[in-house]
This record gives structure tokens, sequence and C-alpha cells, in this order.
């Protein structure tokens, strides 16, 4: 509770020197400086990463540029689902090579492209780990698609923040690429919203912080059945989450 009433706090004070510009174009400044924060080589490779495993279910439908770096990509992803863990040596210095230049060579176009335009991460590897039924499974289209990248985008963004050679960089990438009121009213859509506070609290993105924070108190001050009983008592004040006072 101390660190909400703290963001809050210098969000206010920040405002304040602020006078000039409005809460909207103090937002948009934040989203722009948030964009920035993602141009790095650490979310870039990441990013490759998930467009090469995406865009392995492509059938060459995406346009004429994808097309032209389809069969790298088919390649690079042939190589690396082979390799194997317990045998750092079944990719020898020569793939490493190639996957890099390969890399090198479609980097812009690896940045400036939305990986949603790809089939989802489900759909990509029931086609490459699948049995023959899941291979034939029509992918993921329309509102069901959006659905289920969406929460594809949410779970990795919790589970990167765990590793220490991604961490919050890619956390926040994720995050980006996370519609929050696209996910099913619950208890877990209210512990993204607060870490995706807290992670662009973090990053200096007070106003963007302060807009999530304060738009997910609202909707547990709205939502007449909620069932986020942990939240709603500890912004009424219970500190303590047990059910019983120590």
């Amino acid at each position: 509770m101390k660190k909400i009433v703290l963001a809050l706090l210098l969000v206010f004070i920040f405002s304040c020197s602020n006078e000039n510009k409005t809460d909207k174009e103090l937002l948009e400044n934040d989203k722009k400086e948030l964009v920035e924060n993602l141009d790095s080589y650490k979310v870039a490779t990441y990013k490759f990463g998930k467009i090469l495993i995406r865009a392995s279910a492509e059938k060459n439908t995406i346009s004429p540029e994808f097309q032209s770096f389809k069969s790298d990509l088919d390649r690079i992803f042939n190589k690396v689902v082979k390799y194997d863990l317990d045998n750092p040596e079944s990719l020898s210095m020569l793939d490493y090579i190639s996957i890099y230049r390969d890399y090198k060579n479609m980097e812009d176009f690896i940045m400036e492209t939305d990986e949603d335009i790809f089939p989802t991460l489900i759909d990509a590897f029931n086609l490459a780990y699948g049995d023959s039924i899941s291979k034939q499974i029509e992918y993921l289209k329309g509102e069901d698609k959006v659905y289920v990248q969406n929460i594809e985008h949410s779970v990795l963004s919790a589970i990167v923040i765990l590793s220490k050679d991604l961490g919050k960089e890619v956390s926040l990438y994720e995050c980006t690429k996370t519609y929050p009121e696209l996910l099913p009213d619950s208890e877990i859509k209210t512990l993204l919203q607060y870490f995706r506070g807290f992670l662009f609290f973090e990053k200096g993105l007070y106003y963007l912080s302060e807009d999530e924070i304060s738009r997910n108190i609202d909707w547990l001050n709205t939502t007449k059945k909620s069932t986020c009983h942990i939240q709603e008592r500890y912004f009424n004040g219970e500190t303590s989450i047990t059910s019983k006072p120590i």
C-alpha cells in the first residue's frame, strides 16, 4: 500500500511542475518514451525468436517483404527446433554465425513488424510438435485469435520477469502487447494490471503507471460481483490478506 501511495504522490508532484501540459499530453509523452525503452538489442533478439516461431506456421500470406524472408526464417527455425539443451554442441559455431547473419539481414523487418500478424504461439507449437490431428486443426482467427494471443502476451510478461537474461525490458515489451481490457474479469487480470503499473513506475513512466493503477481501482470499485477479494481488502486498508488476524 505504501508503494502505491508513494507512486501517486510522485505523480502528483511531477504533474505540478507541468502545469502548462494536460494529463493527456503527459500520458502521450510517456507512451512515446515507452516505445524508446523498447529499442534495445535484448528486446530485438527476443522478438526475433518469437517471430521465428510464429512465422513458422505462416503460409506466405503476410506481405511480399515477408515472403522474401520466409525461406530464411524457416531454415533458422528448423535448426533451432532441433537444438538439444543437454548437448550445446548440437549447433555448430557455423550454425550460430549463420543464424546471426540472417538475423542482421532481416533486423529492420523484425523491428518494424507486429508479431501479432502471425499465427499464435499455440498454433505454431501445434504445427511443430503436435500429432497428425493437431496439425490439421484450423488456425485461430478473428476475435478468438486476438483473445488467445492476448493471453499469451500476459502470461509471458509475468514469466520473463523471472529470467536473469530477459528480465524487465522484455517483460515491458510483452506488457505493451497485452490489452487487459480484453482479458476475462478475474483476480489474475487485476494482478496483471498492478504488475504493469509498478513496471511502468520503475521505468519512470509515472503517468502510464498512475493511469494503469487508477483504471484498475475504478474497475474494482464499479464491479458489482467482483471475485478479486485480495485486491479489494488490500485497497480497503486491510494490509493482511489472511482470513484471521495474526
